[in-house]
């Protein structure tokens, strides 16, 4: 019996799913709470202005079409050649290779599905069965009798490379379903260098800005930010969000706690732009209408800046 089982890939198919739903289950019995994945824990807020928007990091389905057709056309061309592969290879050890590959591959394309980050993976596991096509089909060219003819059946390789797979699938997709025009104002670069420049002149501080831009702030400047966009620093994450959704006297009090230093912001980047229409009249909204509370002291920046700084005057911070 065990020999059918080696001999059956339907057997020993059914013997991992067996194997992965006990440990599934014994996962569940002992670690209840990890069921509710790394971010299970986040604020509302948090999770509602920040980690929703984390495209990378959402399924499939919540990209736009056009870059689902770049991301997922190079890993089912490369599940649908491996199983091709697999079909008309003989009996033996490299059948036995391409069908671990076609599982493993296979099983990193639904998770693809749900994880977008991880198409990366998937791509790499794609690659043998590109490359191996890729192979044949230069060959198939090499043989050809005409320079025309040995040409365009060449030029067939750049075909199952994932990159022009993904553009040529990009492409099409996009003059089928071209995508919403986007608000020039998100489009503007936010922060400039000379932005950059002006906050870094300043004394030494600590910054409340949009999590988004927090990195490039600590990279160029000597300043410390109160959060960037990093799950486990939800805590933060969702003192800034607080802050810029609050009314300016709520915000007021948080900024205080947080003991920020500056406030710089970019409000026509989507981050800002999504809590400033979410909350009309709060921190956000005030100062994408140049309206800032009194407890703000613009500073100025370059002509034409499309950010904001400002100096945080407040007893107590």
């Amino acid at each position: 019996r065990l020999g059918v089982v080696q001999r059956d890939w339907r057997a020993r198919l059914a013997l991992l799913a067996v194997a992965g739903g006990v440990g599934a289950l014994v996962f569940a019995w002992i670690s209840p709470a990890c069921l509710a994945g790394p971010f299970g824990t986040l604020e509302p807020l948090v999770r509602d202005f920040w980690y929703l928007n984390v495209l990378e990091g959402r399924p499939i389905w919540r990209q736009g079409a056009p870059k689902i057709a770049l991301l997922v056309a190079p890993s089912l061309a490369g599940l649908a050649l491996t199983f091709a592969i697999w079909r008309r290879t003989a009996p033996g050890p490299a059948k036995a290779r391409w069908e671990v590959m076609l599982l493993v591959l296979g099983a990193s394309v639904l998770l693809s599905l749900l994880v977008v980050r991880t198409v990366a993976v998937t791509h790499i596991y794609a690659l043998p069965a590109l490359a191996a096509t890729g192979v044949a089909l230069w060959r198939h060219g090499q043989s050809r009798a005409t320079a025309p003819a040995r040409i365009a059946a060449s030029l067939a390789v750049l075909l199952v490379l994932p990159v022009v797979l993904g553009q040529v699938a990009m492409s099409a997709v996009a003059a089928i379903a071209p995508a919403e025009p986007t608000d020039p104002a998100t489009l503007a670069p936010c922060p400039t260098p000379a932005d950059l420049a002006v906050l870094a002149r300043q004394t030494r501080g600590l910054v409340m800005s949009g999590v988004d831009i927090g990195p490039t702030i600590l990279v160029r400047t000597s300043h410390s930010v109160v959060a960037t966009a990093h799950h486990r620093n939800h805590a933060a994450i969702n003192r800034v969000i607080s802050a810029f959704a609050a009314a300016p006297d709520d915000a007021a009090t948080i900024v205080a706690a947080s003991r920020a230093d500056y406030l710089f912001v970019c409000s026509g980047q989507h981050e800002m732009q999504n809590i400033a229409q979410s909350f009309p009249g709060g921190l956000a909204d005030r100062l994408a209408r140049h309206a800032p509370p009194a407890w703000l002291e613009p500073v100025p920046l370059p002509d034409g800046s499309v950010a904001a700084l400002y100096r945080v005057r407040l007893a107590g911070k």
